[in-house]
């Protein structure tokens, strides 16, 4: 079971974002911008994350309670990682925009987040498995990598809403992004605060990635994102 989910966790992580990218550059350049703004939302995000005041900030409201100490960053952060996403799309790209480069940037940014975050560490495992494999928990490999994949269609969602306010000019998609992460990141925050099992919390992850794909396919149908 080990080397099953290291496996498909490694794809997840590793071969599904290199070759995303590697068909974007044999098959459609015209969204390889974009897909480095997703790279650089997440590269800005992961600045801020660290510096003041965020950077000490759970410490700061620990007198609160553990759950805020966790859920306001988390949800102050989401807030600004669609902001960023907001503009990357405003002073980066450039228009016109079409809905593939919306999905693009959201998978550039959930390409280099999965990569840095779970595939390096997959990719570790992997070179030296008969080594590593004593040392790997099966299910807490295949939780990571199912959590991965879940969040794709999610970042899809939210790189779209924002875009749907580029071209339409209407602040309900920034709005309705910006609370989507929220809870998204403060929702999560809390399950685990609270002592919610990993796999409960990573199967909700996959009903919301549901939902998100549904909207996704209504919202391509809109005559924002009607290609013309």
């Amino acid at each position: 079971m080990s080397l099953i989910s290291s496996i498909f966790t490694f794809i997840v992580t590793m071969v599904l974002p290199i070759g995303g990218l590697l068909f974007i550059l044999e098959k459609d350049r015209s969204i390889l911008k974009a897909f480095l703004g997703g790279v650089y939302t997440y590269i800005i995000f992961q600045i801020v994350s660290i510096l003041p005041p965020f950077k000490n900030m759970s410490l700061s409201l620990a007198a609160l309670g553990p759950v805020a100490a966790v859920a306001v960053p988390a949800v102050l952060l989401a807030v600004i990682s669609e902001v960023v996403r907001f503009f990357i799309y405003k002073y980066f790209l450039k228009p016109p925009f079409s809905t593939n480069d919306g999905l693009a940037l959201g998978f550039g940014h959930w390409s280099i987040e999965a990569v840095l975050t779970t595939g390096l560490t997959s990719l570790s495992l992997m070179t030296n498995f008969s080594a590593n494999a004593a040392k790997i928990d099966p299910t807490g490999m295949a939780l990571s990598g199912l959590e991965r994949f879940f969040v794709l269609p999610i970042l899809a969602l939210l790189s779209l809403l924002c875009l749907y306010t580029i071209k339409s000019g209407r602040y309900f998609g920034l709005i309705s992004a910006i609370i989507l992460h929220c809870l998204v990141n403060g929702g999560t925050a809390v399950f685990i605060i609270i002592g919610t099992p990993t796999w409960m919390v990573i199967s909700l992850i996959g009903i919301l990635s549901c939902a998100c794909a549904y909207v996704i396919l209504h919202l391509r149908k809109t005559s924002v994102f009607a290609e013309k």
